[in-house]
């Protein structure tokens, strides 16, 4: 009969096998197996990484001496070998235990697993740790790490990987002020007991290197100690905020807002209250509903605003009283100059029309002494009556008048008159003869001393006396 191997690789002798030898295969078996199995210990020296498909491997022999035999193993590289390293313990049907050291330069980790590669049945062993691994050798052998499920009345120590320490009153604690992204402030849900610990990331984080701790939902209680606040220049914001303010000047007393009665908006730059207070004489660029003691305000020279304006108005000489408009009655023009009114009453004083006369009608016009344009004479064969014109002398030729457009002045007045023996004709049908309501070209026949006086209805040019 041969010989087997048991699951440690120990050669057991088939009966009447081994005549006169089976007493060096016994010591064998004690010597090299079984004191490997007790107490034997190996550094298992890697040099590559390997990966999941293609690992390092600790191998149990059948009847001879092996490193995967020994119950002490260390995992060793003389360099950093770039990642996570794998082992693999072979054959996938050994079922045993190993107390391992990861002593992996580099601060890598090791991956330990049987047979092929599923994460979940493998035991992840990080640098500078020990781990007791139980590989079942089923038919999807798995490798535990036995001290994950372990159970005492009591431990002492350092628990530095610890998932659950039920009794533990102190924890290994590291100064860090450098570490630059944001960690997790721990909490329990009581103040007695042994609890799990818990953290917030979408809540409550702290970044070491800065001493910011941030909690998303604010922060509650008195502040007694504090005198300076982190401030944010905020000038994009487009929705209403609101100013906080104290009921003293000194001391720890709450801040306050008044949501109806003071806000801004900082994209804006809008603060807005319900009434203000103060003289104002050093504000600038105010825009307030009610200034109540306003004695001066910004003046913006515009001549060049083609869009029609509202004067304003106030009610008495005297006191703090609402500007008003009448956008029906008064209104002006800024790029024209042209102030509109229903009517005008009062002493006129002035040129009326000085370059450029605007049409209009005065209810009544009081006046000393009325000065028009002086006559003018006319020698050309065609001529364009301007704005200043009123009476025009024709002589030397034949000559065609562009008049003014009747709609522009409706009720203006115009005088011709002849000193030679020339006509005076329009440029357009736009005259209307006495005695007539066609309207035609001819204002003075080719006679000396003729003369005739037109005025604009709107529409055409009226002759209201001739000769």
């Amino acid at each position: 009969m041969s010989s087997t191997y048991s699951n440690l690789g120990i050669e057991l002798i088939g009966t009447g096998e081994q005549a006169g030898t089976w007493g060096i295969t016994t010591n064998s078996n004690f010597s090299s197996i079984i004191d490997n199995a007790i107490v034997g210990y190996v550094k298992v020296t890697l040099t590559t990484a390997g990966t999941s498909g293609s690992p390092n491997t600790l191998n149990v022999a059948s009847g001879s001496a092996s490193d995967g035999q020994k119950r002490i193993v260390e995992v060793y590289s003389a360099s950093d070998l770039g990642a996570t390293c794998f082992l693999q313990i072979t054959p996938a049907t050994f079922a045993g235990y190993y107390i391992i050291r990861n002593s992996l330069a580099g601060s890598r980790s090791v991956r330990i697993f049987q047979g092929s590669y599923v994460a979940g049945n493998s035991v992840l062993l990080v640098s500078g740790y020990d781990a007791i691994i139980r590989c079942d050798g089923a038919g999807t052998p798995k490798v535990t790490n036995i001290l994950n499920n372990i159970q005492g009345t009591s431990f002492s120590g350092l628990a530095a990987t610890a998932t659950t320490a039920t009794n533990a009153t102190n924890a290994a604690i590291t100064n860090d002020n450098a570490t630059a992204v944001a960690v997790y402030p721990t909490w329990v849900t009581a103040n007695t007991g042994n609890l799990p610990l818990y953290a917030t990331s979408a809540k409550l984080s702290f970044v070491p290197s800065t001493g910011v701790l941030t909690a998303f939902g604010g922060f509650n209680g008195t502040a007694t100690a504090a005198t300076a606040l982190t401030v944010a220049n905020d000038i994009s914001t487009s929705s209403t905020v609101y100013p906080t303010w104290v009921t003293t000047d000194v001391g720890n007393v709450p801040q306050y807002v008044s949501t109806t009665a003071l806000t801004f908006v900082p994209s804006t730059g809008v603060l807005t209250a319900t009434a203000f207070s103060g003289d104002g004489s050093s504000l600038v660029n105010v825009n307030a509903t009610n200034a109540v003691n306003t004695t001066y305000t910004t003046i913006t020279d515009n001549v060049s605003s083609s869009s029609t304006v509202y004067p304003t108005w106030v009610s008495a000489n005297t006191g703090n009283l609402p500007q008003t408009v009448s956008s029906t009655k008064l209104t002006f023009v800024p790029s024209t100059g042209v102030l509109t009114a229903t009517e005008f009453a009062g002493a006129l004083n002035g040129t009326v029309g000085a370059t450029t006369p605007a049409s209009g009608a005065f209810t009544t016009l009081s006046a000393t002494a009325l000065t028009l344009s002086a006559p003018k004479t006319i020698t050309l064969s065609t001529y364009t009556v301007t704005t200043t014109d009123v009476s025009l002398r024709f002589s030397t030729s034949n000559c065609t008048v562009t008049l003014p457009s009747a709609s522009t002045y409706t009720g203006r007045v115009l005088y011709f008159s002849t000193i030679t023996a020339h006509s005076v004709i329009s440029a357009s049908s736009n005259v209307i003869p006495l005695g007539s309501s066609a309207a035609g070209t001819a204002i003075l026949a080719a006679t000396a001393g003729k003369f005739a006086m037109l005025q604009s209805n709107g529409t055409n040019w009226i002759t209201m006396m001739a000769n």
